[in-house]
């Protein structure tokens, strides 16, 4: 990938990471403000890997800078971000991708180009998973709140959707030849969290206290599609277990269906009506006839189970063609789910519809 794209800059507010940074790239410009960061002329794109209620702001400055823009996830947590993200994009004509690295690993990507060729039949029910202990990445050392541990506070509702409904928005072909109609929401009470934080901080820790979180531990989001499909979401980054894996896939088909593993070491599991019998197979079987071509061997054994090289590939990619992998579009529908499940669950769990400017099909 070196010899496609180069590192010029790096921005951080904190010395400590800068100083991290400079053992990796010594010869880079470093900058503590983002403006100035905006100003190098040098700089053609921008990864943003910030806070998340930073994204959507820091995104449409990178773009009216001139810069393409890669960002984390979510593109934003406020419903009132999505329009001027969308316009910005469409009247500079930048790129604007979403780094979901989930969208890439292996078996996702396998199973998107089965959904592809036809194996599934027609797609009917799907399930998005991500369930990550995260507990610790609330607090810092003293106790007091991160961003993270702020919004868990402030909001209620799913506000870490992608991982689990991007590789699903691609199987259904959603923003494409379907669309998200509706949601509803809702969650368990705060548990776990409370638990932590008086073993850890004690009991005059406000946060000992359960009222104290808006969040609850395990957030269920119920989708309906334009093409009568249902999506179902699982969030819950408090509840005590193992850390491998955190997201969990599941697709139904009317000729197919697929498992994703459930624990360490296991296998992602297919079926296959007139090929696989009575039982459930290793999807790996199926590898030589199904293979993703984005998957390379390279991405064995890196980040997010080579998901995260993937996204930097596929955005050189998008900048050298003109055409973004995951577009602002895509971007935003997945993370509209943000401000759509709170205001789901400030009703009761009432429906709550997507709106139509995220469509262009």
């Amino acid at each position: 990938m070196e010899d496609r794209v180069r590192v010029v800059a790096a921005c951080d507010k904190n010395n400590k990471t800068i100083g991290l940074a400079r053992k990796e790239f010594p010869n880079i410009s470093y900058y503590r403000s983002f403006k100035d960061l905006l100003h190098d002329s040098r700089v053609e794109a921008v990864v943003i890997a910030t806070p998340m209620p930073l994204h959507a702001e820091q995104s449409i400055k990178c773009l009216r800078a001139g810069k393409h823009v890669l960002c984390e996830v979510a593109a934003f947590m406020r419903e009132d971000e999505a329009e001027p993200l969308i316009k910005t994009v469409e009247e500079t004509d930048l790129i604007y991708m979403l780094a979901e690295n989930v969208v890439y690993t292996r078996p996702n990507l396998m199973v998107w180009n089965m959904v592809e060729k036809g194996v599934f039949g027609e797609l009917v029910y799907a399930e998005g998973d991500y369930i990550h202990d995260c507990k610790s990445l609330n607090f810092k050392e003293d106790g007091t709140l991160t961003w993270r541990g702020r919004i868990r506070r402030e909001l209620t509702g799913n506000t870490y959707p992608t991982h689990a409904v991007g590789p699903v928005a691609k199987w259904l072909g959603i923003g494409v030849k379907d669309k998200f109609l509706e949601l509803a929401s809702f969650s368990s009470g705060s548990r776990a969290l409370p638990l932590y934080v008086r073993e850890k901080f004690g009991l005059s820790h406000p946060g000992s206290d359960r009222g104290f979180w808006r969040q609850g531990d395990m957030v269920v989001t119920l989708i309906r599609t334009e093409q009568e499909r249902l999506i179902l979401l699982r969030y819950d980054t408090a509840s005590n277990r193992p850390h491998i894996p955190t997201t969990h896939h599941l697709l139904q088909g009317t000729k197919a269906a697929y498992l994703s593993p459930r624990w360490s070491g296991d296998d992602p599991l297919i079926w296959i009506e007139g090929e696989s019998g009575s039982d459930w197979e290793n999807l790996w079987r199926y590898a030589e006839r199904f293979e993703h071509p984005l998957w390379v061997e390279k991405a064995k054994g890196l980040g997010h189970g080579g998901g995260d090289y993937i996204v930097f590939s596929e955005f050189i990619n998008s900048v050298r063609t003109g055409r973004s992998a995951i577009n602002v579009y895509e971007a935003s529908a997945w993370s509209m789910i943000i401000p759509l499940s709170k205001k789901s669950e400030e009703s009761g769990g009432k429906p709550v519809k997507f709106p139509e400017y995220l469509w262009t099909y």
